[in-house]
């Protein structure tokens, strides 16, 4: 079961009764995102690691250390 707000609800179904199932679509256009190549993925990489040193000074960073030493292993 989903919690979702009585307004959200209410605009679906007043979508609906306008457009029928054409409103139940998703509102995208386009193709999917395009994927990062490998040397993409590496470049982020490194500038997150560079950045975790950087961070590890400053008292906010500490609380990313998780998170960034799971993307350091992977």
């Amino acid at each position: 079961m989903t919690f979702t707000p009585k307004d959200r609800v209410r605009d679906v179904i007043h979508n609906f009764n306008a457009d029928g199932f054409d409103s139940l679509g998703p509102k995208y256009s386009g193709d999917r995102p395009r994927k990062f190549t490998l040397p993409e993925c590496w470049k982020i990489k490194t500038t997150v690691i560079s950045r975790r040193r950087s961070l590890e000074r400053h008292p906010v960073g500490q609380l990313t250390g998780t998170v960034m030493a799971t993307l350091e292993s992977g």
